[in-house]
């Protein structure tokens, strides 16, 4: 049989010819379902930024699709630690929400929650329709933006000298 899409229903029936030409009756019709045996990609070109909010930071990277760079992934799952990691499921899961994007294309997501004023290192792979994970990028790193100090909201000045305030 020719090839045909992952996830599709192929109907066949056979009938046996002889050498002189003669046809037999058509067999019974069966059907055969094609999994999904392609994986996707792994992220290529993966970078990560400072954010530009607490706890941010921006993820860059060329999106795998649901059969290597074709087609979309069904989600992706992001990791992430304060140190570099290995395997993958060493970094801790990323809970926030992703927004996939098809296969070869730019990506760009915005990760929140994560620690502040630290490294953050970063991996992500895609998982495709029939829950077969890609290979997962190495982790890359940035450090989330720092936080200013809270605004002195009590601030007050008993008595004021020539060179100091009480």
């Amino acid at each position: 049989m020719p090839d045909r899409p992952a996830d599709t229903t192929t109907f066949a029936a056979v009938r046996a010819v002889d050498d002189a030409g003669n046809a037999g009756a058509l067999s019974p019709v069966v059907s055969v379902v094609f999994p999904d045996i392609a994986a996707p990609a792994a992220p290529e070109a993966v970078s990560v930024f400072t954010g530009v909010e607490r706890g941010t930071l921006r993820l860059r990277f060329r999106a795998p699709g649901d059969d290597a760079f074709e087609g979309t992934p069904a989600r992706y799952e992001v990791r992430y630690g304060e140190a570099a990691f290995a395997p993958f499921t060493a970094g801790t899961p990323y809970a926030g929400a992703l927004t996939v994007a098809p296969g070869g294309t730019a990506a760009d997501l915005i990760l929140r929650g994560l620690p502040d004023e630290r490294p953050i290192f970063v991996a992500l792979r895609a998982v495709d329709n029939a829950d077969t994970a890609g290979a997962a990028s190495a982790p890359v790193s940035a450090r989330t933006p720092d936080v200013p100090p809270a605004r002195i909201a009590d601030l007050r000045a008993a008595s004021a000298g020539p060179t100091a305030i009480d």
